[in-house]
């Protein structure tokens, strides 16, 4: 049960508690269940960004198994083809492209940081990549084929925060926009 309850929640924040409920178990239970799958590979967490190591300990990291194909096998979707521009092609999507920096990262001996941002408004943004004696990078996330400024608004104006920060959105539209 608990790696289906894994699957679901792959890429989004996990809340230990409530999968404590949802499984019959202890949050402490949970919390070292998720822990084994990143120490056997099978998962790894993205933290949340805060510049505060200590806050960035305080709140709950999001969760991604290692492979979108594992994820879907566990959520018994695998047979079903992905609609683009639906909700789970966007959730795929993002999965794979933060999947990718972490190999590449790891593959190249980079020693990147990972994390997510999410203010208590609960804007934003997917990806923060800490480089060392580099810019901090912000990435959006967008599976649309066609993006528009207005699909950006919210990642715009939190990129404005960071005013030493690269910011870039990664999507499925052919057309290189600025």
């Amino acid at each position: 049960a608990f790696l289906e309850v894994a699957a679901q929640c792959s890429g989004t924040i996990v809340n230990y508690s409530k999968i404590a409920r949802d499984i019959d178990s202890d949050p402490v239970s949970v919390q070292n269940y998720f822990s084994i799958m990143e120490d056997t590979l099978l998962g790894y967490t993205l933290p949340p960004f805060h510049r505060s190591l200590r806050k960035r300990q305080r709140k709950n990291p999001k969760f991604y198994l290692f492979d979108t194909g594992v994820k879907n096998a566990l959520q018994h979707t695998l047979p079903y083809a992905m609609e683009p521009g639906t909700y789970p092609d966007g959730v795929a999507f993002e999965h794979w492209i933060i999947s990718e920096f972490i190999r590449m990262n790891h593959y190249r001996r980079k020693d990147w940081q990972f994390s997510y941002l999410c203010t208590k408004d609960n804007a934003e943004i997917d990806l923060v990549v800490e480089r060392a004696r580099e810019p901090l990078l912000l990435i959006e996330i967008k599976s649309t084929a066609s993006l528009h400024r207005e699909d950006l608004t919210q990642f715009i104006k939190l990129s404005r925060d960071f005013t030493a920060a690269e910011s870039y959105c990664l999507s499925n539209d052919r057309t290189r926009q600025k």
